[in-house]
């Protein structure tokens, strides 16, 4: 199981998890943020040992 949180503007903002091969979808509501151009980072905090969380795609909207 993989622990990745998310930040914005050097903010965090929630976390994922992934846990197994088949693909996943999560969501997390009610983000705010600065105006204008904003980093967004994702980075993995813990995992099983095997490092292998990958990421497909990213939605924002």
């Amino acid at each position: 199981m993989a622990k990745i949180d998310l930040f914005i503007g050097g903010e965090y903002k929630g976390t994922f998890y992934f846990g197994d091969e088949y693909p996943a979808e999560y969501t997390i509501s009610n983000v705010y943020h600065g105006i204008g151009s904003q980093t967004v980072e994702l980075k993995v905090t813990d995992d099983n040992g095997l490092w292998d969380a990958y990421v497909d795609y990213l939605i924002i909207s």
